[in-house]
């Protein structure tokens, strides 16, 4: 199964090589642990980007609240991604056991390689 437009028509004579004979980059996990994981990539990377964006002192003017509000917060950063972790493991372990459930196989969770397309 090939990628759509992997390959180039119109190429003989040009000296250009048709991208259907570059190696194809395989990741060794499948479509549902993707599922399953990416989401919490995305996640944390946005948090980090937002932790980053919130402590440049040059974009306080644009914060929806004061900096002294956050003291106001009861709850430490430390119990936060505790509970961010947990929340996640207990995703992971859901999705993950639905796919698995709804699977016709049942062990293609890590075994069918996911083919990416450069």
């Amino acid at each position: 199964m090939g990628c759509a437009g992997s390959e180039r028509e119109g190429s003989s004579g040009s000296g250009k090589q048709s991208l259907s004979n570059k190696p194809k980059v395989e990741l060794a996990l499948s479509e549902e642990t993707l599922g399953a994981l990416l989401p919490i990539a995305v996640y944390w990377t946005y948090s980090a980007l937002y932790v980053l964006l919130g402590s440049l002192s040059s974009l306080d003017k644009y914060r929806l609240h004061p900096r002294g509000d956050e003291a106001k917060n009861i709850v430490s950063r430390a119990t936060v991604v505790k509970g961010v972790l947990v929340q996640q493991a207990f995703q992971v372990v859901v999705a993950l056991g639905l796919f698995t459930l709804s699977s016709k196989e049942g062990s293609n969770l890590i075994a069918s390689p996911f083919p990416l397309c450069m």
